[in-house]
């Protein structure tokens, strides 16, 4: 027979459970009300990644704020951070004073320098070698000519290997990643559907590169904008409660775009490259290498706004500020100021977006002109019943920022078998 049984135990049990639930419902609600969720398809699937990639998104933050962040119970998170500690990646620093009762939580922080990726930006005549610490912190960016549109693109990936590699090589920093971007439609796999600028089609660029590299090296090739876009969001040029954002970047010979729209996601937020820069604002207008007229970026992109000021085609944002200052009214009935609203209310129309920042060499213009560009929105029939503010770009290097993210991807999602891979 089987024994009978002991119903208060039973109960005890069900209650434990019960409160445990409770308890991770508590933490979840908390951590998504902060504006930061780590879903289950985010990947991290160790209690480490979790935990680590809290302190990544956040900074430096105290012990119990980051365990409800990572939503891990306190023995896990215990556990978690004597792992993080062992493999030099994370350290625990003594608590801030504080006026509430009881005893004050450690603090906890990731240590910059026990890991850096490479971000790798390829652009139509040359490609830039970014070395990029914990802290999305840029330590080393070296540009290197190559003419890239120029070369077969089996030849140019041969090249950009050979630089990689050589950077790998010359640093003292651990590597455990390389991001790449590429100016064109990307596809989930690392293909360069199409990138006009360098003149690919169909290139397996990842696929190519993979065979190139060490193969314990996290590598991801993705639209330049897109990572544009995450590293401008992760610096907070956007609010964390913002639930659609919009990016756009006057690159020299178009204009990138990207949008989030899962921004509380930790580490995969829902991010979509666009290509913005071929809305046709002038159906009549100039034709575009796409084989389309009067495309948004043949008038916004980065050499035009330059031109359109008089200036040459190497002339900083500082210049392009100074120049904006001096004559102010002679950019706002330009061709390219009246483009770029037409296409920011068409964009406003069509994607809603809460947020939209303005980055490279429109972001002297969204300084200057923020009202009247708030003023332009309005033409919209979405922003009148829908807050929308648009504002610049915080960063110099968002594109490398983003890459960089996208290259610390497997030490977020497992830092011990991450440091395990690359040790062997």
């Amino acid at each position: 027979m089987r024994p009978r049984r002991n119903c208060a135990s039973t109960d005890c049990r069900r209650s434990w459970c019960f409160a445990r639930g409770i308890a991770a419902r508590v933490t979840t609600v908390r951590a998504v009300r902060e504006g930061f969720e780590m879903a289950a398809d985010d990947g991290a699937a160790t209690a480490g990644g979790r935990l680590m990639t809290a302190l990544f998104v956040r900074g430096e933050l105290s012990r119990a704020r980051a365990t409800t962040l990572a939503g891990l119970s306190r023995s896990a998170a215990g556990t978690a951070i004597d792992d993080l500690e062992r493999l030099g990646l994370a350290e625990s620093l003594e608590p801030l004073e504080t006026a509430r009762r009881g005893r004050p939580s450690p603090r906890l922080r990731l240590i910059p320098g026990a890991a850096a990726a490479i971000a790798l930006e390829v652009d139509h005549d040359r490609v830039r070698a970014s070395i990029v610490d914990l802290d999305r912190r840029i330590i080393a960016a070296t540009d290197h000519p190559l003419a890239v549109a120029e070369l077969a693109p089996e030849t140019a990936l041969r090249s950009i290997a050979g630089i990689l590699e050589r950077t790998i090589a010359a640093s003292s920093r651990r590597i455990v990643g390389v991001g790449v971007s590429a100016p064109g439609i990307v596809s989930a796999d690392g293909i360069v559907r199409s990138a006009l600028p360098i003149g690919w089609h169909d290139v397996p660029a990842r696929e190519l590169l993979r065979e190139m590299l060490a193969p314990e090296l996290h590598l991801s090739v993705e639209h330049d904008a897109t990572l544009g876009a995450l590293g401008e969001y992760r610096s907070g040029a956007s609010d964390r409660h913002v639930s659609r954002f919009l990016y756009l970047t006057a690159q020299p010979r178009g204009l990138g775009a990207a949008m989030i729209t899962s921004p509380r996601r930790a580490l995969l937020p829902g991010l979509y490259g666009l290509q913005a820069g071929h809305l046709s604002v002038d159906p009549r207008g100039r034709r575009c290498p796409c084989g389309a007229s009067g495309c948004l970026e043949l008038y916004t992109n980065g050499d035009s706004i330059r031109s359109t000021l008089g200036l040459g085609f190497e002339a900083s944002e500082t210049e392009i500020a100074e120049r904006l200052r001096d004559d102010a009214s002679s950019f706002v009935e330009s061709e390219a100021m009246q483009c770029l609203e037409l296409g920011l209310v068409a964009l406003v129309n069509t994607l809603v977006p809460d947020r939209i920042v303005l980055s490279q060499a429109l972001r002297p213009v969204a300084l200057a002109f923020s009202e009247r560009l708030h003023a332009a929105l309005r033409r919209s029939v979405v922003a009148q019943s829908h807050e929308i503010t648009i504002g610049a770009g915080r960063l110099d290097d968002s594109v490398a920022i983003g890459a960089a993210e996208r290259a610390f991807e497997s030490l977020l999602l497992d830092p011990a078998a991450t440091v395990q891979q690359l040790a062997a």
